[in-house]
């Protein structure tokens, strides 16, 4: 297991696309502090995951996450290996669309006070929580909840 972090202050940003793709582990999302566009926490298995944290300015687009390496699956040789996770703060300062694929994860997203502009989640084999903890700021323009074999509660 390796430890990753990344961050990056906002600057002239207004409005970024953010990718988020989660394969496996516990993942938590929530608003940041201002002046960060985006902060992301990692404690990831090194032969099974990549940490991905790549931010395109001239685009706008944010892709974050844990992606597999290419061998499938949650290697669990002792209980270290369940305790992969991730946690990403994001700016309340600018405006999202944001995108997450969760697979096999236990996920806490909170986007209470978050400016979405749209918002896609497709959550696989996860249980997932999506929680409005207050209330967004600007209207989002379009939502749009999938959830596989696994369990999406959504609060406020």
């Amino acid at each position: 297991m390796r430890n990753y972090e990344a961050a990056r202050p906002v600057r002239s940003e207004r409005q970024v696309s953010v990718y988020l793709d989660f394969a496996a582990g516990g993942l938590r999302l929530m608003p940041g502090a201002p002046g960060t566009l985006y902060r992301l926490e990692a404690r990831y298995d090194t032969e099974r995951f990549i940490p991905v944290s790549a931010y395109e300015a001239r685009e706008g687009r944010l892709t974050l996450g844990l992606r597999s390496a290419g061998s499938s699956g949650i290697r669990v040789t002792s209980r270290k290996h369940l305790e992969q996770q991730a946690t990403v703060w994001l700016s309340p300062e600018v405006e999202y669309a944001l995108e997450l694929t969760l697979g096999a994860a236990e996920s806490r997203i909170d986007l209470g006070g978050l400016r979405l502009r749209d918002l896609m989640l497709r959550a696989g084999g996860s249980r997932t929580r999506l929680i409005f903890s207050r209330p967004g700021v600007g209207a989002c323009r379009e939502a749009v909840l999938e959830a596989g074999a696994g369990e999406l509660v959504v609060d406020r």
